[in-house]
Protein backbone atom coordinates (compact mmCIF):
# COMPACT_ATOMS: atom_id res chain seq x y z
CA UNK A 1 0.00 0.00 0.00
CA UNK A 2 1.02 3.60 -0.52
CA UNK A 3 1.78 5.80 2.43
CA UNK A 4 0.41 9.24 1.57
CA UNK A 5 2.02 11.77 3.86
CA UNK A 6 -0.34 13.88 5.95
CA UNK A 7 1.79 16.97 5.21
CA UNK A 8 1.30 16.53 1.46
CA UNK A 9 -2.46 16.06 1.89
CA UNK A 10 -3.11 19.12 4.03
CA UNK A 11 -3.70 21.31 0.98
CA UNK A 12 -3.43 18.96 -1.96
CA UNK A 13 -5.06 19.62 -5.29
CA UNK A 14 -5.65 16.74 -7.71
CA UNK A 15 -2.11 16.97 -9.15
CA UNK A 16 -0.51 16.96 -5.70
CA UNK A 17 -2.67 14.09 -4.49
CA UNK A 18 -1.80 11.90 -7.47
CA UNK A 19 1.91 12.83 -7.31
CA UNK A 20 2.00 11.98 -3.60
CA UNK A 21 0.44 8.58 -4.30
CA UNK A 22 2.98 7.98 -7.09
CA UNK A 23 5.77 8.78 -4.62
CA UNK A 24 6.97 11.80 -6.62
CA UNK A 25 8.46 14.60 -4.51
CA UNK A 26 10.36 16.64 -7.08
CA UNK A 27 8.57 18.87 -9.57
CA UNK A 28 7.42 17.18 -12.76
CA UNK A 29 7.82 18.73 -16.21
CA UNK A 30 4.93 20.70 -17.68
CA UNK A 31 4.06 19.48 -21.18
CA UNK A 32 1.38 20.18 -23.78
CA UNK A 33 0.53 16.95 -25.62
CA UNK A 34 -1.74 17.38 -28.63
CA UNK A 35 -5.36 16.70 -27.75
CA UNK A 36 -4.92 17.29 -23.99
CA UNK A 37 -5.35 20.44 -21.87
CA UNK A 38 -2.45 22.88 -21.58
CA UNK A 39 -2.31 22.04 -17.87
CA UNK A 40 -0.51 18.71 -18.23
CA UNK A 41 2.54 17.29 -16.52
CA UNK A 42 4.98 14.54 -17.44
CA UNK A 43 6.25 12.21 -14.73
CA UNK A 44 9.17 10.36 -16.36
CA UNK A 45 9.85 8.24 -13.25
CA UNK A 46 6.42 6.58 -13.70
CA UNK A 47 6.11 6.88 -17.50
CA UNK A 48 2.96 8.93 -17.01
CA UNK A 49 1.29 12.09 -18.23
CA UNK A 50 -1.30 13.67 -15.96
CA UNK A 51 -3.63 16.39 -17.29
CA UNK A 52 -6.15 18.55 -15.46
CA UNK A 53 -9.26 20.26 -16.80
CA UNK A 54 -12.48 21.81 -15.58
CA UNK A 55 -14.18 20.87 -18.86
CA UNK A 56 -16.78 18.14 -18.67
CA UNK A 57 -16.80 14.95 -20.71
CA UNK A 58 -16.34 14.33 -23.59
CA UNK A 59 -13.84 17.21 -24.03
CA UNK A 60 -10.28 15.86 -24.43
CA UNK A 61 -11.50 12.25 -24.23
CA UNK A 62 -9.98 11.24 -27.58
CA UNK A 63 -6.69 12.87 -26.62
CA UNK A 64 -6.15 10.51 -23.68
CA UNK A 65 -5.73 7.37 -25.78
CA UNK A 66 -3.89 9.22 -28.55
CA UNK A 67 -1.34 10.63 -26.08
CA UNK A 68 -0.85 7.20 -24.46
CA UNK A 69 0.00 5.71 -27.84
CA UNK A 70 2.12 8.66 -29.03
CA UNK A 71 4.18 8.91 -25.84
CA UNK A 72 4.09 5.20 -24.86
CA UNK A 73 3.06 6.43 -21.41
CA UNK A 74 0.11 6.07 -19.07
CA UNK A 75 -2.18 9.09 -19.43
CA UNK A 76 -4.67 10.28 -16.83
CA UNK A 77 -7.04 13.17 -17.48
CA UNK A 78 -8.44 14.52 -14.21
CA UNK A 79 -11.73 16.42 -14.54
CA UNK A 80 -12.30 18.64 -11.50
CA UNK A 81 -15.65 20.25 -10.75
CA UNK A 82 -17.66 21.25 -7.67
CA UNK A 83 -20.74 19.40 -6.40
CA UNK A 84 -22.42 20.24 -3.05
CA UNK A 85 -19.53 22.60 -2.17
CA UNK A 86 -16.92 19.85 -2.52
CA UNK A 87 -14.62 19.27 -5.47
CA UNK A 88 -15.25 16.06 -7.35
CA UNK A 89 -12.53 14.50 -9.46
CA UNK A 90 -13.41 12.17 -12.31
CA UNK A 91 -10.80 10.65 -14.57
CA UNK A 92 -10.33 9.25 -18.04
CA UNK A 93 -7.32 6.94 -18.21
CA UNK A 94 -5.32 5.14 -20.86
CA UNK A 95 -2.64 2.73 -19.71
CA UNK A 96 0.00 2.20 -22.39
CA UNK A 97 1.45 -1.17 -23.20
CA UNK A 98 4.18 -1.95 -25.70
CA UNK A 99 3.03 -3.15 -29.11
CA UNK A 100 -0.71 -3.12 -28.42
CA UNK A 101 -3.53 -0.66 -27.89
CA UNK A 102 -3.84 1.09 -24.56
CA UNK A 103 -6.34 -0.02 -21.92
CA UNK A 104 -8.83 2.85 -21.74
CA UNK A 105 -11.50 3.60 -19.15
CA UNK A 106 -13.68 6.70 -18.79
CA UNK A 107 -15.46 8.45 -15.93
CA UNK A 108 -13.64 6.87 -13.00
CA UNK A 109 -13.84 8.63 -9.62
CA UNK A 110 -10.96 9.51 -7.30
CA UNK A 111 -11.19 7.38 -4.10
CA UNK A 112 -8.93 7.62 -1.07
CA UNK A 113 -8.31 6.11 2.31
CA UNK A 114 -5.51 6.94 4.74
CA UNK A 115 -2.85 4.96 2.91
CA UNK A 116 -4.04 4.57 -0.69
CA UNK A 117 -5.40 6.44 -3.70
CA UNK A 118 -7.49 4.77 -6.41
CA UNK A 119 -9.64 5.51 -9.43
CA UNK A 120 -12.89 3.57 -9.07
CA UNK A 121 -15.85 3.03 -11.45
CA UNK A 122 -19.34 4.33 -10.82
CA UNK A 123 -20.79 0.84 -10.79
CA UNK A 124 -18.95 -2.40 -11.28
CA UNK A 125 -15.72 -2.87 -13.18
CA UNK A 126 -11.97 -2.62 -12.84
CA UNK A 127 -10.35 -0.12 -10.47
CA UNK A 128 -6.94 1.53 -10.83
CA UNK A 129 -4.55 1.76 -7.89
CA UNK A 130 -2.25 4.79 -7.96
CA UNK A 131 1.00 3.87 -6.26
CA UNK A 132 4.77 4.01 -6.34
CA UNK A 133 4.73 1.43 -9.15
CA UNK A 134 2.50 3.73 -11.23
CA UNK A 135 -1.06 2.90 -12.25
CA UNK A 136 -2.19 -0.70 -11.69
CA UNK A 137 -5.51 -2.18 -12.85
CA UNK A 138 -7.27 -4.59 -10.52
CA UNK A 139 -10.64 -6.33 -10.81
CA UNK A 140 -11.41 -6.04 -7.10
CA UNK A 141 -12.40 -2.66 -5.66
CA UNK A 142 -10.45 -1.26 -2.68
CA UNK A 143 -13.64 -1.12 -0.58
CA UNK A 144 -16.04 -3.78 0.69
CA UNK A 145 -19.30 -1.81 0.80
CA UNK A 146 -20.94 1.06 -1.06
CA UNK A 147 -20.74 3.04 2.19
CA UNK A 148 -16.95 2.63 2.19
CA UNK A 149 -16.94 3.69 -1.47
CA UNK A 150 -18.89 6.86 -0.69
CA UNK A 151 -16.67 7.69 2.30
CA UNK A 152 -13.50 7.28 0.21
CA UNK A 153 -14.85 9.53 -2.55
CA UNK A 154 -15.74 12.19 0.02
CA UNK A 155 -12.28 11.83 1.63
CA UNK A 156 -10.63 12.44 -1.77
CA UNK A 157 -12.91 15.42 -2.40
CA UNK A 158 -11.96 16.98 0.94
CA UNK A 159 -8.26 16.42 0.20
CA UNK A 160 -8.73 18.36 -3.05
CA UNK A 161 -10.82 21.14 -1.46
CA UNK A 162 -7.95 23.61 -0.98
CA UNK A 163 -5.51 23.14 -3.84
CA UNK A 164 -2.00 24.36 -3.19
CA UNK A 165 -0.71 26.80 -5.81
CA UNK A 166 2.03 25.12 -7.84
CA UNK A 167 4.84 27.50 -8.75
CA UNK A 168 5.56 27.64 -12.47
CA UNK A 169 9.09 28.64 -13.43
CA UNK A 170 10.49 29.33 -16.85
Amino acid sequence: MNMLSVRRLEAAGPFDLVLAALGIDDGPDFVSPAGLPAVSIHVPARDAIIALTHAGAPFYRDGVEAAAMAYAADVVLLRRYVHDDLPVVRADIALAAPRWAAWVEHDLTLWMKADALWLVPHGFGPSVEIGTAGFTVTLLPPYDTLGERAAGIERAARACASPRRRAVTN
